[in-house]
């Protein structure tokens, strides 16, 4: 089945769209343009645009039924969009992520007008558009990896696939159960949800590929895990968000499906024993981050779309089951990360731009329906930042920074009434962490850290003085979570 068309038009586009050919550089460490942990179809077939190397991809259900409608497109690597419109009836995204190396992302969900802009400078992990079937007559991505402007066999996190045009027998594997499965690995910003109770630490576990579903107590020092509780969910979660009714009080979270607006609200069972479901809802789809805060002892959470920059902030029922958005406006768009903190009774939001480096600081004021946001501090880091993690340590507020495509980290240390920042330690990691979650333990910052395509996990201890960290255990787990 032919899902591509308009070839001519998109040749004279691809060479308008594309910078001058040279001897290009490294390929960068492209990943999987879907969410953390997903199982996609890859497929090809003779004929394909521009050539075989192209691939079409899609998410299916045990029964092979297209699944794909609406799931985020992540961007594979860092880059500029140097094209994003309509060719005909397809609407294409194209980013330059320099050296020479090009990505395509085609026949997304169409909106008017078109919310991604030709010069937007794109993180890694970040969304640049919704799977959909724009000028096709199936639900998929249409995807392309060029190099001087010629479609290469694809690479993901290091490592080519077998769906290629020199592989003959990869083609027309289209809906078939025959069709390479690729899981992404493009986790930009995974923190698992955890949370503490009676002295111990949880985390909640999902495999967005399969939907498992794991909780782990963490032994009380951080050297190991026991798993309290097994499930099993519908695949497609995307966003899970922690937070307490009271201080003190029994831990519940927030789920959300991207792709559809679907909610939950739970209540975290005791002893890590599973959860209970609240009450179910259907919200705006689109949401790219939920944060919690806390004002005068109430609790309310940020939702954000970085594509657009819609900005809500809602306020938790004291029943747990149900919000009411009590704040609205429009941040700038590409914010890859939003990270909560308090100091005393302040509640700040730290809201920093992987493609850009732009960070901004704002303050959350007032208490009840009548809240606000207003900007403190405003400053420039570097690109590329894929995680930022809040961690408390000897009663002060830090970040844990990681850079995936290089390994690159620091602990960054948070000034006082939200002026800004202070690195206290830098540090090479190895690449591929894909998993974080931040312990407080007798009063030092612990991470537990996780590869969800290896299944490595680690732990880790600041050191007093916050300038490296302490490897306190080592473990295996299975592959997949996030």
């Amino acid at each position: 089945m032919k899902l591509q068309t308009t070839l001519l038009l998109s040749s004279i586009l691809l060479v308008n769209a594309m910078p001058s050919a040279h001897a290009a550089g490294p390929r960068p460490l492209f990943q999987f343009p879907a969410e953390c942990g997903q199982i996609w179809d890859a497929s090809t077939y003779d004929g394909h645009w521009p050539d075989q190397d192209s691939i079409d991809l899609t998410v299916r259900d045990e029964n092979l039924a297209n699944i794909g409608a609406g799931e985020p497109v992540l961007a594979s690597a860092a880059g500029k969009v140097t094209f994003a419109g309509m060719v005909n009836d397809e609407y294409r995204v194209y980013l330059d992520h320099g050296d020479g190396w090009v990505t395509h992302y085609i026949h997304l969900e169409t909106e008017s007008p078109l919310p991604i802009t030709v010069g937007r400078e794109i993180a890694q992990g970040e969304q640049v558009g919704r799977t959909g079937k724009s000028g096709a007559d199936a639900i998929h991505q249409h995807y392309t990896q060029l190099q001087d402007n010629q479609a290469v066999r694809i690479a993901f996190a290091g490592a080519l696939i077998k769906t290629h045009a020199g592989n003959e027998s990869s083609y027309g594997t289209w809906g078939k159960s025959s069709a390479e499965k690729i899981i992404s690995l493009n986790c930009a910003g995974n923190t698992f949800m955890g949370w503490s109770q009676g002295g111990n630490y949880y985390n909640f576990l999902y495999k967005p590929g399969s939907g498992e579903t794991k909780i782990v107590r963490m032994k009380p020092d951080g050297t190991g895990i026991t798993s309290t509780w097994d499930g099993e969910w519908s695949t497609g979660w995307t966003n899970f968000m922690p937070y307490r009714l009271a201080t003190g009080g029994h831990p519940h979270a927030i789920v959300y499906k991207s792709s559809t607006g679907q909610v939950s609200f739970l209540r975290l069972n005791l002893h890590g024993a599973g959860v209970t479901t609240l009450s179910s809802n259907t919200w705006y789809k689109g949401w790219t981050d939920f944060v919690p805060l806390t004002l005068a002892g109430d609790k309310y959470f940020i939702a954000y779309d970085s594509v657009h920059g819609y900005a809500n902030i809602d306020r938790i029922s004291a029943t747990g089951d149900g919000t009411t958005s009590v704040y609205k406006r429009t941040w700038d768009k590409g914010v890859t990360a939003l990270i909560p903190y308090q100091m005393g009774s302040a509640q700040f939001v730290l809201l920093y731009k992987g493609g850009t480096g732009e960070v901004e600081i704002d303050e959350i004021t007032g208490s009840g329906n009548n809240v606000a946001a207003v900007g403190v501090w405003t400053g420039a880091w570097t690109k590329g930042w894929t995680n930022l993690v809040p961690v408390s340590h000897m009663g002060q507020q830090f970040l844990l920074g990681y850079k995936a495509a290089t390994g690159d980290a620091k602990l960054i240390k948070l000034k006082a009434n939200g002026q800004g920042v202070e690195i206290t330690g830098d540090m090479s990691w190895t690449k591929g962490w894909t998993a974080f979650s931040p312990m407080l333990i007798d009063g030092k910052g612990h991470v537990l850290l996780y590869k969800l395509g290896s299944g490595e996990a680690k732990v880790v201890r600041f050191k007093d003085d916050a300038s490296g960290v302490d490897i306190i255990w080592e473990g295996t787990w299975t592959t997949g979570w996030k």
